[in-house]
């Protein structure tokens, strides 16, 4: 019996000796470094969706920076009273285009090749009445549509924009919205095939604007639908890649504020309810290419980030799968294209500004500090590159984020501890040798 104990208790310590040096976890985790620094103000960023390079706008110009270098390759200066206020990249980051604020946009082509002080873009838009403000430009992937809001009751889709060359360059269609004050914000499928739209509308609340077969078009058009009286301002939007959904968010102040959500919205005609909606003061939200997981940030009270999986299924007043960052004013959110990473920034008082790395199950990768408040997010299309930044000096920010293989760090790694391990397993081995013996010599 004695024996027997003592067999079983050197296994035991044998086995949680070995376990020592198994991988830690199996869960897939990332690690988050900051790659470069940039003291530069932004009023707008994108970052490619390939990675390749980021594009910043401010008061003196337009900057492409290649992805590691925080020195702009080329760049495009204001001319005297301009101020760039958006901008927009090609997903493999070889066309640019920005928004002024009197009311043009200006189109970059062969941008990867670019070099130094740029005299003239490759075209500009004709007057569209208004200043192109943050949210209310789009391109799509491939350079050859782009989308405009926010210089009135309009938005005005442009195509073949690769080949255009010159001033003055007119738009394929615009699509009127009588009921609208204006537009607060745009998002494009990236094929440009889907529109949306939203902003403050004349009944003193919100509306959102829909239009599917985007590319095909003419003079004036209407949008496919239309919603209009919505409990506030849409301030933020977003539609999904196969125009299955969209997400929008009323205006933080005053209550009630909504997000809103329709399913099959490319189905739909006339003024369609939402599919699924939550009551929360929203001022930000994002969603997965495919449209299945939603992020939202809340920036003022009962500040926090909300995050929803199986968007597309969900009907009703669905509770989040997490909330996150409570009591911190969220300024902005973005998810990567499938869903699995997200990054917000925050205000949280003092002053102190804080980025925040997230996976979709709610686990936080890494807070980072921020010098200045950094309300503007962007990132590449697997969420490997993110840029950060805000109207003040100091506030451009690039991260790395990359993926550890799956299993984690073989824990420990100095020799001392598999020598250890090592003898205890030939003092185990020994001793049943030794125990065994004795059984048969009594034999």
């Amino acid at each position: 019996m004695n024996r027997f104990v003592l067999i079983v208790l050197l296994l035991s310590l044998f086995l949680a000796s070995f376990q020592m040096v198994l991988p830690s976890s199996f869960a897939q985790t990332y690690v988050v470094s900051e790659l470069w620094v940039n003291p530069m103000a932004v009023n707008d960023l994108a970052v490619s969706k390939d990675g390749s390079c980021i594009v910043a706008v401010n008061n003196t110009g337009i900057y492409y920076f290649t992805r590691n270098n925080p020195n702009p390759k080329w760049w495009y200066p204001t001319a005297e009273g301009e101020n760039f206020l958006s901008v927009a990249v090609s997903a493999n980051g070889n066309y640019v285009v920005a928004g002024n604020d009197t009311g043009y946009i200006l189109y970059f082509n062969n941008a990867k090749n670019r070099v130094g002080e740029q005299a003239s873009p490759t075209w500009t838009s004709e007057d569209l009445g208004s200043a192109v403000e943050r949210k209310t430009l789009d391109i799509s992937d491939n350079g050859e549509y782009v989308v405009v809001g926010g210089t009135g009751t309009a938005v005005y889709y442009f195509s073949e924009c690769t080949t255009k060359t010159g001033t003055n360059q007119g738009y394929q269609y615009r699509i009127w919205l009588s009921d609208a004050v204006e537009v607060y914000a745009v998002d494009m499928s990236s094929d440009g095939k889907y529109i949306a739209a939203g902003g403050p509308d004349v009944d003193g609340g919100g509306f959102v604007m829909f239009r599917k077969d985007a590319r095909t078009g003419s003079d004036d058009e209407s949008p496919t639908w239309y919603v209009g009286d919505l409990d506030g301002e849409i301030v933020d939007v977003a539609v999904s890649d196969d125009g299955y959904a969209v997400v929008a968010v009323t205006s933080a102040v005053p209550m009630p504020k909504t997000l809103y959500y329709w399913a099959d919205a490319s189905s739909y005609a006339d003024s369609p309810s939402a599919t699924w909606t939550v009551k929360e003061r929203f001022s930000s939200v994002d969603m997965s290419s495919d449209g299945d997981k939603v992020v939202a940030g809340v920036k003022i009270f009962l500040a926090c980030l909300h995050f929803w999986s199986n968007a597309r299924e969900l009907t009703g007043t669905p509770e989040a799968d997490w909330v996150r960052l409570e009591g911190l004013q969220v300024l902005d959110v973005a998810i990567s294209d499938d869903g699995n990473l997200i990054v917000a920034t925050t205000s949280e008082g003092g002053p102190t500004y804080k980025a925040y790395f997230f996976t979709s199950d709610g686990t936080l990768i890494k807070e980072t500090v921020l010098d200045q408040y950094s309300p503007i997010i962007s990132m590449s299309e697997d969420g490997g590159l993110v840029a950060v930044g805000g109207s003040e000096l100091d506030s451009l920010y690039v991260y790395v984020v990359e993926p550890v293989p799956v299993g984690g760090e073989v824990v420990p790694t100095n020799i001392s501890a598999s020598l250890i391990h090592i003898l205890t397993f030939i003092l185990v081995v020994a001793s049943l040798i030794g125990i065994l013996t004795k059984k048969l010599v009594k034999i």
